[in-house]
């Protein structure tokens, strides 16, 4: 095992300076190029890395996805083509005007708009209507109230600047008031089959959107919150539900993109009658922090499976 980085590879002599560990120290070594590799790079097709991947094609790669943050609009329309997952997937729609918005808010009286590309909940506003005709509005930890015609004006500003989707929101919060989310993250094994890595709940301390980490927001055991907020009777038949959803998931999105991927993480929520519906699929930006050994596990497994399915093909 060794890692390297684009700039480690010397293109005219098809050699690399690998990076191995060796007595707690990493020792630079010039090696050929490898049997396999676990790209976590994931910037294929970004403009500037394509002469990487294109020098190494032929290698098998871990994951074939393309880079950068995938559309959640273009995920949501392509589940929802399959007809498979309508009871799981929450009302969306792409915002084409601020009337759009306001039908939504009228429907449901509360909404999340957020960008159709975006991450860690970047530029996403939760939105509901007040008595008095007043509107509620947060994003992150800034909240305030507008009129009609002023937040009129502020969502059309907000939407000139990029594609948002408006969504139901479905109030997902802790027993301690807090919005919450079910992180599940799931990789391929050493037979090439998906598996799951983490399931864990990561709680927020805003109003409605969850944080990473280092800005505050905190994770927990999946087992002792899910007893802890829906009881001890409910933990193991929305664990299963929960496992369920997210093999099907992930087994149909692979399917609809037919690319060759290792790692997904799902963000779900779960309604008052305890049903798990999708919020999100994470593709290029799944996230490891406090489980690093047991994503590094999984990735020279199934590393190791694809070497050995190359050689025999």
């Amino acid at each position: 095992f060794f890692y390297f980085s684009p700039k480690d590879i010397d293109f005219d002599e098809m050699l690399i300076r690998g990076y191995f560990y060796e007595n707690k120290k990493w020792i630079p070594k010039i090696v050929e190029y490898p049997d396999v590799i676990y790209d976590r790079l994931r910037l294929r097709g970004i403009k500037g890395y394509n002469i990487v991947y294109q020098e190494l094609e032929g290698i098998p790669f871990t994951n074939e996805f393309f880079g950068n943050s995938i559309s959640k609009l273009e995920v949501y329309d392509k589940l929802a083509d399959t007809g498979a997952f309508n009871d799981v997937l929450i009302p969306y729609q792409k915002v084409d005007r601020t009337r759009d918005i306001f039908n939504y808010i009228d429907k449901f009286g509360q909404v999340i708009l957020k960008p159709e590309v975006g991450s860690f909940a970047q530029g996403v506003h939760f939105i509901s209507k007040e008595k008095n005709d007043q509107y509620f509005v947060a994003i992150g930890d800034k909240e305030e109230y507008y009129n009609e015609f002023s937040l009129s004006n502020y969502l059309r500003e907000l939407i000139k600047k990029g594609t948002f989707i408006v969504q139901k929101y479905i109030e997902t919060r802790s027993i301690d008031g807090q919005p919450f989310d079910i992180r599940v993250h799931m990789m391929k094994d050493g037979n090439g089959e998906w598996s799951f890595v983490k399931i864990y709940p990561r709680i927020g301390v805003y109003y409605a959107t969850i944080v990473i980490t280092r800005k505050g927001g905190y994770v927990g055991n999946i087992n002792g919150f899910l007893e802890r907020n829906y009881g001890k009777e409910n933990v193991y038949k929305l664990r299963k539900q929960i496992e369920t959803l997210s093999t099907e998931l992930v087994t149909h999105f692979e399917s609809i993109y037919d690319k060759n991927i290792n790692e997904i993480a799902l963000d779900l929520a779960i309604d008052k009658k305890l049903n798990p519906k999708l919020i999100e699929i994470n593709v290029n930006k799944p996230g490891i922090v406090y489980y690093e050994f047991d994503v590094a596990k999984h990735a020279i497994e199934y590393a190791k499976y694809l070497a050995e399915r190359d050689r025999t093909d």
